[in-house]
């Protein structure tokens, strides 16, 4: 089974596989891996993700009445939605905060990163979220131990469905994700837009990990961006990655699509 953001899921028969990679789009830990003498100087600082499995889980998540999520097992990155997103860059002339902000899938998604922060090369995407499905754009601070990653896939969702997903969630990241504990979990609107909210810690290798996971409906798909950083640094930084949350923004057009098309 693929997976998005970086988590792989191995699900038996008591989680149906459509719901299950609903599950995929979120815990961030460090996989236990030794790097390669070239690849071991770029992920120095580098958290890397574990992929926790869902084996013997005893909470599926409800069915929907409408077979909103089905269709679940496609790829993303070969989907017609993500041949959509497109990092664009703002005008040279620009003001010095829509320099900062970054526009996705023609320009329907947008927001301002951190100071400093810089995208993430292929490379170091790849080393950080090492799962066969690795978020499409990710953002991270100098260091890279800092990072945002922004995943939108091809799993239908809808509005209204937020809770039997938040659910469905909050117990599989309870039983699957080392040295789980829960900082916060509840529904924020951001930009106009219904989101969940799930903030945890996790064990990585050698370093506690804060997770600040939020995740809506766009266009009938699945959106996640995950705020991403090692404990310590998560407490510095964590003026500038609230407000980079709060600048989120969806095109209520656009995002209102997927809901008309029902």
């Amino acid at each position: 089974m693929q997976a998005v953001f970086g988590l792989a899921l191995v699900s038996p028969m008591v989680v149906p596989a459509t719901r299950a990679q609903a599950a995929e789009t979120l815990a961030k830990e460090t996989l236990v891996e030794e790097p390669s003498a070239a690849e071991a100087e770029l992920e120095a600082d580098i958290p890397r993700i574990e992929t926790p499995t869902l084996e013997g889980a005893e909470t599926p998540l409800p069915e929907a009445e409408d077979s909103t999520l089905d269709g679940l097992n496609q790829d993303p990155l070969e989907s017609d939605a993500s041949e959509s997103l497109e990092e664009v860059t703002p005008d040279a002339d620009a003001t010095a905060s829509e320099r900062e902000r970054v526009y996705l899938a023609e320009r329907q998604i947008s927001f301002v990163l951190p100071d400093g922060f810089t995208a993430m090369s292929s490379e170091e995407i790849n080393l950080k979220f090492p799962g066969s499905m690795p978020p499409q754009f990710a953002y991270g601070n100098d260091r890279r131990n800092v990072s945002i990653g922004v995943s939108l896939s091809d799993i239908d969702l809808a509005p209204e469905q937020l809770p039997e997903v938040r659910q469905f969630l909050e117990s599989f990241l309870e039983e699957s994700v080392p040295g789980f504990d829960w900082v916060s979990r509840d529904y924020e609107n951001i930009g106009g837009s219904r989101w969940i909210k799930l903030e945890f810690i996790s064990q990585a290798l050698d370093t506690q990990v804060h997770n600040d996971l939020y995740i809506t409906s766009f266009k009938g798909k699945l959106l996640g961006f995950n705020f991403n950083s090692v404990l310590d640094m998560e407490r510095v930084l964590r003026p500038q990655l609230n407000d980079s949350r709060s600048t989120i923004f969806l095109d209520p057009m656009a995002a209102a699509q997927g809901d008309r098309a029902r």
